[in-house]
């Protein structure tokens, strides 16, 4: 360690949510005997303002340049006792979890005792190598991608398009609706009774389609993501769907022709369908597809 790095460790009592089955100060024992430690103190509640005052007054009196705080989890007060340690950067600090991970998990507190001191002595370790960080303001792009086009990604798709943000919308299967589409009818809270699953679906898939904000991706699916200081930069993979959707005018001339069957997937292979087939008949996009594992390559569909 260097000699600048001067470490200070505050045990939180969590109200006896962890020192009554946490041995607190057989950690402040031990912890005392470390040279590394500038510091260890314990409160009965480390997150009221006594505590942020006991916190303050000792990085202030220790001269202290790094902190671990001994308490409840990070969701819960991360960011307030990243705010207590101020002037400090907020990245100096560590906080181990030992009511969750510790006081809560076994009634046994020489077991739970001994786990504590060693996630704060992990938690020690690695806030010496802590660096202090920025927050560097940068723009998050205003477009959005959803995956699924089931009831919940369209959904999604229209509340964020009606928000101003630019949706893509991709779907794996050649048409939109997921398993709802495939169910005859569904139980409605609003009713409390059975209501047709179509019937209510339809409305939510025309809303998209006619939002100009959402772009609509079917036989689409995600092949990598990465992420870029707020945003995701993605790679999509889109199977051909070997049928112009400007051309084709859904009047099913193709599929009668069409000498290849195959397992029909929307039926859940209880049917069979052609090579060339709409999923069902209110199917969304309504562009007939082409199954190219399933398709002879005769070419009678071309001859329509």
């Amino acid at each position: 360690m260097s000699d600048k790095n001067r470490i200070g460790v505050f045990l939180c009592h969590c109200g006896g949510n962890i020192s009554d089955n946490v041995d607190l100060y057989e950690i402040e024992e031990k912890l005392s005997e470390n040279d590394e430690i500038c510091s260890v103190k314990h409160h009965e509640n480390l997150c009221s303002l006594e505590g942020r005052n006991i916190i303050k007054d000792q990085i202030l009196r220790e001269d202290l340049d790094r902190v671990v705080i001994s308490a409840c989890s990070k969701i819960t007060h991360g960011a307030t006792f990243q705010n207590y340690i101020k002037p400090l950067n907020p990245y100096l600090f560590e906080m181990p979890n030992v009511r969750e991970q510790c006081s809560w998990v076994t009634d046994n507190k020489d077991k739970s005792t001994r786990k504590a001191l060693s996630l704060i002595n992990s938690a020690i370790e690695t806030v010496k190598h802590n660096k202090p960080l920025k927050k560097i303001p940068t723009r998050v792009k205003d477009s959005v991608l959803v995956i699924g086009a089931g009831i919940s990604g369209i959904t999604a798709a229209n509340s964020l398009a009606k928000q101003g943000m630019e949706v893509t919308l991709i779907e794996k299967r050649p048409a939109v609706g997921g398993a709802m589409i495939q169910v005859g009818k569904v139980f409605t809270p609003d009713k409390m009774s059975e209501d047709c699953a179509a019937c209510l679906l339809n409305p939510v898939i025309d809303e998209m389609v006619h939002n100009k904000n959402i772009t609509l991706l079917t036989n689409t699916v995600l092949e990598k993501s990465s992420r870029n200081a707020g945003n995701f930069d993605v790679i999509l993979r889109r199977k051909p769907d070997f049928i112009d959707e400007d051309k084709c005018t859904s009047c099913g001339k193709c599929t009668e022709v069409c000498p290849s069957f195959a397992l029909d997937e929307w039926n859940e292979g209880l049917n069979n369908r052609k090579a060339i087939y709409k999923p069902f008949p209110q199917a969304v996009p309504s562009t007939y597809t082409l199954d190219d594992e399933s398709c002879v390559k005769c070419g009678a569909c071309l001859n329509v």
